[in-house]
């Protein structure tokens, strides 16, 4: 099949999807869901081209589905991620096939992303046009082709509040670096140091340069400025200084960012603290006391799932005790420990979601949560709740009927 046409192909077929999907115009959840899946399809072809290094078809196919993702994007339910995901999975596979495609291609590639970056949906989602500008920096060669790129800057335009993108700045730099050189490309950063992408730039070239002062500085003055980052976890800058004390051997410093880390939300870095302590032969003599501190430093759902992965069941058992909710998810490990205690707990559970209970959706979660203690190995138990229910609320005939329907399950 003529290279044109099968993109023709591609294009029509989401269309068509696109269509089928829409009522009055707009796409509904359902129908985004069903046009990305089309879309990743459609993916999934142009990275077969790019590994038979058929880079301009794959290239090509890439960014016709991301302008069309960005045009649905303006009128479609995008709630469940699909439609990122497809934008993300265009410009991050559009990035790596300009940067390692051959030199008698890549007029092709720097005229494409001018003229789809100019397009009207990128003017509506200008961050997504920036990220996609940024791979044509890889093409440029002379004030010329820099210009084009500064000229689409007008276009792309500010964020809401004035302020610019942190890619247009990157992009700056990028073209800076090209064409004036390295030391006035970080000349251009260190002006802009205030912009955290661009200092994340440069603390990953100091990094790199082994420039160890110059990062922990940069990282230490960020930090003390802002200790969140994104998600209600720490700041980029103390992963930073983690890794850099890893790569500096300063053991005092490294365990210090790496609790920081841990009590400011990312309670993946027990298992690094935990290896620390280990390595230093000082693990039985600190395990107590970090239990403590956890129990009061992070929140409650996260400290019993950090008990759970270490089979720490005596402290979860007192955990669950007070937040009686979370025998759902660890009823079952703490039931091989301690099978009386968790059944009781259960059975709190279950007496207190039936007395709040006031429709039949609720009625269904009551029933749930007694087939969850079935599961645990407490069926008697559970035959015990069903019978006590049954006798309690015989004048809600739905939630009657509900017991009977889990007896059922649980008897089978």
């Amino acid at each position: 099949m003529p290279i044109n046409q099968q993109l023709t192909d591609f294009k029509n077929q989401i269309k068509a999807t696109i269509r089928r999907s829409s009522d009055h115009g707009f796409v509904s959840y359902s129908g985004c869901n069903r046009v990305c899946g089309e879309m990743m399809s459609v993916m999934q072809i142009a990275e077969d081209h790019a590994q038979a290094a058929d880079y301009q078809q794959a290239f090509d196919i890439y960014i016709m589905v991301l302008v069309g993702a960005v045009k649905l994007i303006s009128h479609a339910d995008t709630s469940s991620g699909a439609a990122g995901d497809v934008i993300y999975g265009c410009i991050t596979e559009i990035d790596k096939i300009c940067n390692a495609v051959h030199e008698e291609k890549q007029q092709h590639f720097f005229d494409t992303i001018i003229k789809n970056v100019k397009n009207k949906a990128f003017q509506e989602w200008s961050e997504q046009g920036y990220q996609l500008l940024k791979s044509a920096v890889y093409f440029v060669q002379n004030q010329k082709q820099a210009q084009k790129i500064y000229a689409v800057f007008s276009v792309l335009g500010t964020m809401y509040d004035g302020e610019d993108y942190p890619d247009k700045l990157l992009i700056t730099h990028g073209l800076i670096e090209r064409l004036e050189g390295r030391e006035a490309a970080e000349h251009y950063l260190m002006n802009n140091i205030h912009v955290p992408e661009i200092r994340i730039l440069v603390i990953e070239n100091a990094m790199a340069a082994k420039n160890y002062l110059l990062a922990e500085n940069l990282c230490t003055e960020a930090l003390q400025q802002d200790t969140r980052g994104y998600f209600n976890k720490p700041a980029p800058w103390a992963y930073y200084l983690e890794r850099l004390y890893t790569e500096m051997a300063n053991e005092e410093k490294r365990e210090e960012l790496i609790r920081f880390i841990l009590f400011h939300g990312d309670t993946s870095y027990f298992k690094k603290l935990k290896e620390l302590y280990l390595q230093q032969g000082i693990w039985s003599p600190k395990r107590e006391v970090l239990w403590q501190e956890l129990s009061k430093g992070v929140m409650p759902h996260a400290y019993a799932s950090l008990l759970a992965q270490e089979g720490e069941t005596s402290l979860l058992l007192d955990v669950v005790k007070q937040h009686i909710a979370f025998i759902m998810h660890y009823g079952k490990q703490l039931a091989e420990d301690y099978p009386q205690a968790t059944y009781e707990i259960y059975e709190k559970y279950i007496l207190v979601e039936a007395q709040q209970a006031t429709d039949r959706g609720k009625y269904k979660n009551v029933c749930r949560i007694i087939k969850n203690l079935s599961d645990a190995g407490g069926k008697v138990n559970a035959m015990n709740m069903i019978e006590h229910l049954t006798e309690m609320y015989q004048r809600r005939p739905a939630m009657i009927d509900e017991l009977a329907g889990v007896k059922k399950k649980i008897c089978q």
